[in-house]
């Protein structure tokens, strides 16, 4: 189990490598250094350390999104602020988004370049200084994009984002049933398919219900274990699905079908397999809500490794075999959560849509199983999400590892992955 940085280190990480459809745009337009960009953020947080409110780091992302909404102030010759800022950075979960714009020209007179740049900057800051957003409590990352633009001005943008929050303990947070309360129940299989050797194979799952909470509807988790696709077992997310259900979630924890994989092809068409079964259980599982007291729009997927693939796939894939006995119930998720996983090598295969479910993933500089996939290799799947216009959630984790733990119990539930849940799964503690 791999363990990451502390919640500031977090943070800083979850923007590295990020990027959005513009990014391209932007590289053509930018025509000087945008050293300016770090002056403009040290003065956003001058005020706010002059309030009293926190610093915000600046997210790599949001800094890419500014550069590219500035670059088409640029192309429409005008400042001018977003339609609609959630779209236009809104490739990451955010509560709450602002956006300040700007623009001056760029003096002739001043010869070097940077002292140019500064002056223009310096025009923009003063029609920003006062703006009371800015030191605004909610706000917890930022990003600044300047452009110089071949009409003569430098554009300016900047955006605060208001990331996903939940309570500190409670329903969905903390322990609300002791462990003896959990009600499991063992091999309930939920299809059958033919495997690699062209057997019949039943498909099962364990089921973790807890004592029935405020409303006899809960929110669902999905645990999907790793192991290559050709190893592991659902007893090796057991406990981490009962500590779900302890916490006020229905919880389960599938088997899918297993085979051996060496060469890439291989090892796609038991990812695609795999993906399949995934759907077919959450099918499964809606046919089942009213017999387990499960709220068919709040349903997420965790999984690990070539677990974490698969909620990956089920969250963005289409179904590769939509009918069957339980056609009438869609596979379609509100979360999806990975770690030590990615889909870069099927992108070219799947259809990624805007309306496909929010998806958060882990992954380290450098990962340490057999398929030793690089930071930036890995991101490309969350890239091709946010070109797609979804939202994908990216936290870098520095260094060598593979996974971390999905638990509510492991250090990453607290910083990410229950406010993602939270967020995405409308959770209430009276609900």
């Amino acid at each position: 189990m791999g363990i990451g940085p502390d919640r500031t280190t977090a943070q800083r990480g979850r923007g590295w490598g990020r990027t959005i459809k513009g990014l391209v745009a932007v590289a053509v337009l930018v025509l000087a250094a945008t050293a300016c960009e770090g002056v403009v953020a040290d003065r956003i947080n001058e005020q706010r350390t002059a309030q009293g409110r926190s610093e915000l780091p600046v997210a790599a992302y949001l800094t890419e999104a500014t550069r590219a909404h500035s670059s088409a102030m640029c192309t429409a010759g005008q400042a001018q602020p977003s339609p609609d800022p959630s779209v236009t950075y809104g490739g990451e979960t955010a509560v709450a988004l602002d956006e300040l714009v700007g623009s001056a020209p760029l003096d002739p007179a001043l010869t070097d370049p940077g002292q140019r740049n500064a002056a223009a900057t310096n025009a923009v800051w003063a029609q920003w200084q006062g703006d009371p957003s800015l030191v605004d409590a909610r706000w917890n990352e930022m990003g600044v994009g300047e452009v110089t633009c071949p009409d003569g001005r430098l554009y300016l943008s900047a955006a605060l984002r208001e990331n996903p929050s939940m309570p500190a303990s409670g329903r969905y947070v903390t322990p609300v049933h002791p462990a003896a309360q959990v009600q499991v129940l063992s091999g309930l299989r939920y299809g059958q398919a033919v495997n690699h050797q062209g057997v019949l194979v039943d498909l099962v799952l364990d089921l973790y219900v807890p004592p029935v909470g405020p409303v006899a509807e809960r929110p669902l988790i999905v645990m999907v274990h790793g192991g290559g696709f050709s190893g592991g077992t659902r007893a090796n997310l057991a406990t981490t699905a009962r500590e779900y259900a302890r916490r006020g979630f229905v919880a389960a924890s599938i088997d899918y079908r297993l085979r051996p994989n060496e060469t890439l092809e291989e090892q796609l068409v038991a990812a695609s397999a795999a993906i399949d079964d995934a759907m077919e259980s959450v099918r499964w599982l809606k046919s089942q809500a009213a017999t387990y007291g499960i709220d068919t729009d709040r349903i997420a997927l965790l999984g690990t490794s070539a677990g974490g693939a698969i909620a990956l796939g089920v969250a963005v894939a289409e179904d590769p075999t939509p009918g069957g006995p339980l056609a009438a119930f869609s596979p379609r998720i509100a979360a999806g959560v990975s770690t030590g996983a990615h889909l870069t090598p099927g992108l070219s295969i799947i259809d990624l849509q805007p309306t496909d479910s929010p998806v958060m993933m882990f992954h380290y500089d450098q990962d340490t199983s057999r398929f030793r996939a690089p930071w930036d290799y890995a991101y490309r799947t969350c890239a091709a999400i946010h070109a797609a216009g979804n939202i994908c959630d990216s936290i870098r984790l520095p260094g060598e590892g593979h996974t971390v733990s999905l638990s509510p119990t492991g250090p990453w539930y607290q910083p990410e992955i229950g406010p993602f849940l939270w967020h995405h799964l409308g959770l209430d503690p009276e609900a």
